[in-house]
Parts: C-alpha cells; sequence; structure tokens
C-alpha cells in the first residue's frame, strides 16, 4: 500500500502542485482561504509556451508528451490524434495547479453531468445520428448520475462533422474532455473519412467519445503505472470501451461501470438501525459504534450483528473509536482520555497515555490525537516498540492509511497526511476524516446540509467530489461496502451499493 500512497502524491504534484509542510498544518486559527487562481483569458494563455503546455497536458493525462500534438490555427491540443483540450483551458489548468488546492482534472459539473444536452448540427448524415443515438442509450441505461440526452436548443455540445479533414484517416472521432471550469469548450467532431464504418464500429466510437467527455482516460495497454487510474479498477482491461482503438461495441466492463460510477456517484444510503455518536470499521470484519447510552467512561459500546441486523452492546464506555488490524479489534477512547483495546477475550486492554481521538489501520498501526495544546490542535502521536512516539504537528481527527501512516484534520478544518517524516497538506477541509483499508478516503466536510450536518466527501485522485447526504462522523469499509456515518442526530446510515 506505500506504492499507491507514492503514487497519490505523484498524482498531486502534477504542475508545480505545493505539497505544504507541517508548517503550514500549525497555523493559527484564522479559517483558510482556499486557494484559487484567477480563470486565464484567451490573450492570457498566448503568454504560456506550447511546449510546456503540452507537457502539463501528457502529464494530466498519463500518456507521453509525443502523443500530444497541437493546432496553431485552431488553438487547441490533440491527445492521442483524439481528445480535444484548447489552449485556453490547458493554460486554466497548469496556471491553478500553482496553488495548493485545484479543483482537479476533467470532470463536470454535476448540473451538466446529470443532463449532458447534445445537439447535432442538420446537415450531418442519418447513420452517425442514428449511432449518437445508440450510444446515449447505452451510457443512460447504466442508472447512474451521468445521463445523455439529444436536443435542438439549449445545448452543452455540438455534433458536428470535420470540414477540413482533406481525407485524413488517421482518426475517426474527435471530442473535448471537460473543461477546468466542469462543462464544453469544443464541439464533438466525426470525420467523413469514417463514414464506412459499420453501425456496430459507428456506435462504438461513440460510446468511446462519450466516455472521454465525461473525464473517462483510456484504460492501460501496458504494465506501466498510468496516473489517471481510478481507485478500483483493473491496470489493464482489454475489453473496455476506453481502450485506445476501441470500436467494435461489444458492452461495457465492470471497470467500465466503477469507474463511471466513481467519478459521479450514484448511490445513496441506507439507515441502520440505532443511535451513535462514533462509528469504526474493521477490514472484513465488524462495525463499532459508541452508542448513545451513558455507561461509566462515556457511552456504550456495540458492535453490529449483520445477521439479525441489530447492534450488540459489549462491555466498556467511550467517546471516541477505531478498529483494525489482524484480530480487527476495537480501541476506544473514555471521557477522561484513557486509552483501551478489546481482547479476544473482550476484556479492555489499557494503555499508557491520554487522547482525544484514535485511529487505528489495517495493519494494528495505532495512532492517536493527545490532550496536550500545539497550534493546529493537540499533539499526535503513534504507537512505536511499546510508547507513544510524538510526531510533528497538531489536529483534532486522526486516521489510519492502509500503510500505516497517518491523516489528520486539524483545528481550522486543513488536511495533512504523513509522508514518514512530515505532515503534507492536501486540498479540501472537513471536521472528520476517514480512510478505507483499500485507498478510498472521505471526509466531513465543512458546507452545513439542511439535514445530517455537513457536507460528505470521497477523494477521487486529485480532488474531493461531494457525496449525497451529511454527517458528523465517518468511518469506511473496503469497497464496495464503503462508508458509514452518524448525522447531527446521531442517526448512523451506510453508503448504500
Amino acid at each position: 500500500m506505500k506504492t499507491a500512497i507514492k503514487q497519490f502524491f505523484i498524482q498531486m504534484k502534477y504542475g508545480s502542485v505545493l505539497l505544504l509542510t507541517i508548517a503550514a498544518a500549525t497555523q493559527g486559527c484564522k479559517e483558510p482561504q482556499e486557494l484559487v487562481a484567477p480563470p486565464v483569458t484567451n490573450e492570457q494563455s498566448a503568454v504560456f509556451p506550447v511546449e510546456s503546455l503540452k507537457a502539463f497536458l501528457a502529464s494530466e493525462t498519463g500518456t507521453s508528451p509525443k502523443e500530444v500534438q497541437y493546432d496553431s490555427t485552431s488553438e487547441e491540443f490533440i491527445i492521442h490524434n483524439e481528445i480535444i483540450v484548447s489552449k485556453k483551458d490547458a493554460a486554466n489548468r497548469l496556471n491553478v495547479s500553482k496553488t495548493a488546492q485545484r479543483r482537479g482534472p476533467f470532470l463536470l459539473r454535476d448540473d451538466v453531468a446529470r443532463q449532458i444536452k447534445i445537439d447535432i448540427v442538420p446537415d450531418h448524415t442519418s447513420e452517425w445520428r442514428i449511432a449518437l443515438s445508440e450510444a446515449v442509450k447505452e451510457w443512460n441505461a447504466l442508472g447512474g448520475k451521468i445521463q445523455f440526452k439529444i436536443v435542438t436548443t439549449g445545448s452543452h455540445i455540438t455534433m458536428d462533422f470535420s470540414r477540413k479533414a482533406n481525407g485524413d484517416i488517421t482518426w475517426k472521432v474527435r471530442e473535448p474532455m471537460p473543461t477546468y471550469e466542469g462543462y464544453f469548450d469544443k464541439n464533438l467532431t466525426t470525420n467523413p473519412s469514417a463514414n464506412y464504418l459499420s453501425a456496430n464500429q459507428k456506435k462504438g466510437v461513440l460510446v468511446h467519445a462519450l466516455g472521454h467527455m465525461i473525464g473517462l482516460s483510456h484504460t492501460g495497454t501496458t504494465n506501466e503505472w498510468v496516473p489517471s487510474q481510478i481507485n478500483g479498477t483493473n491496470r489493464l482491461d482489454p475489453k473496455s470501451v476506453m481502450q485506445p482503438y476501441y470500436m467494435n461495441w461489444e458492452g461495457f466492463t465492470i471497470d467500465d461501470r466503477r469507474a463511471a460510477d466513481y467519478l459521479y456517484p450514484s448511490s445513496g444510503w441506507k439507515q441502520m438501525p440505532g443511535e451513535a455518536r462514533d462509528v469504526a470499521a474493521a477490514y472484513g470484519g465488524k462495525l463499532w459504534a459508541i452508542g448513545n447510552t451513558p455507561v461509566s467512561g462515556g457511552y456504550s459500546v456495540h458492535y453490529y450483528d449483520v445477521t439479525y441486523k441489530v447492534w450488540k452492546q459489549v462491555p466498556g464506555g467511550g467517546v471516541r473509536i477505531a478498529a483494525g488490524g489482524a484480530d480487527k479489534a476495537p480501541w476506544i477512547v473514555n471521557n477522561e482520555g484513557k486509552i483501551f483495546k478489546r481482547l479476544e477475550s473482550g476484556a479492555w486492554q489499557p494503555y499508557l497515555g491520554q487522547a482525544t481521538d484514535i485511529g487505528v489501520g489495517k495493519g494494528g498501526e495505532a495512532w492517536i490525537i493527545g490532550k496536550t495544546p500545539v497550534s493546529g490542535g493537540y499533539t499526535i502521536y503513534k504507537w512505536e516498540n511499546g510508547s507513544w512516539a510524538l510526531k510533528p504537528g497538531g489536529a483534532v481527527r486522526i486516521t489510519v492509511l492502509p500503510g500505516g501512516d497517518a491523516m489528520i484534520v486539524n483545528n481550522v478544518g486543513q488536511i495533512f497526511t504523513f509522508n514518514g517524516h512530515n505532515f503534507v497538506q492536501i486540498p479540501g477541509l472537513a471536521y472528520d476524516i476517514a480512510s478505507g483499508p483499500d485507498s478510498y478516503f472521505y471526509i466531513i466536510g465543512r458546507t452545513p446540509m439542511p439535514s445530517g450536518g455537513y457536507s460528505i466527501h470521497r477523494w477521487q485522485g486529485n480532488l474531493w467530489t461531494q457525496l449525497p447526504g451529511g454527517g458528523t462522523n465517518i468511518t469506511a469499509f473496503e469497497e464496495p461496502r464503503g462508508p458509514v456515518v452518524t448525522n447531527n442526530l446521531l442517526k448512523i446510515s451506510q453508503w448504500d451499493v
């Protein structure tokens, strides 16, 4: 898993992204401002060197710079002789990548994603019109958030045909990926030289093109790591519609479906019985909770019986809980700050020290937030060689990554992850944080929701995408079980897959 975490940082370093060290984690209590560069105008984009933009787009899309060409007439880059990115949008992305927080690569705004409106130029051929209609049906049949609609007015994008291909048979369809602002600034274009394709092939290349239009890049064709690989999908998927030379329509693969749902989550929450003040998921194991019944040490401790779908109380009391390790055991912090781990016998083993929060990893690595005030919150410790080893920085919430390092939230909501030496800031603001045992990260954000508490977000490899609903505390199983939250009414909900 340490390799995956390294890849996570590579994704964060495109262009000149600033990876802020622990000095940033120890700022005062002033609410931080999100760092966003102003949009680049067409005139300003002219000063960005084409070669620099080509190299940047190659890194953004996980491709070789030689696969990125520039058309000075239309002022657009063409990736793999297929994907179109305007020079202005490329400059916008490179400019924004120089700030500490960024929107991330190619995703549509939520309002656009829910109904992507495409119109077709009047003189386009009936064969391509039918093929687009069929491609749209396939994407819509997935039943997710992404929905396409062919319209005659009010479109987001137009399907046109090239009037300057001049017999060039090296490409069949060209399409834009979403701009930095989350919409389209170029058309979907078919090549008249590709009119010879069968109806099924036309449909296949358009299904592929629509995939690029929602932000999917090509599926890996070698064993080399691809920076834009989506969590939970295989590096190699030979039947994927996002293969570079995909034509014959044969249907979506499981990974195609996972990728679309990962970028644009469509599921909802399923309420569980009972009430809880905190929850903790153990890898492949039980869901634990701090309930709402006052007992010595804080509140009651429970585990969820999946057979009978009820919470079962065990002896003991606490205010914060975590679970992990080979024994999938819960650890608690009680209302006096004392730390305990539950043994297989049912007894609670006390640990030295005091804490305000605790996190336990898949491998049993235990981290705590102490009780000594420091800039950023309270002291941070990891259990090493039989004692709590002090780490740099301060925090108020903590979780443990699959590789054993910690991810924290400080007292102004900033998020940091430990690199073995220091805490490095990543984008976003949070109240609580959770790491699943398989590289999926979640936060309770800081946007108030109409009910439930605050916004819920999932890390997409370069930015946080908001999930529906609201909560106050969060934990996470491995996929596909996903996150579990409690809200401001102490209700418990699990992501419904």
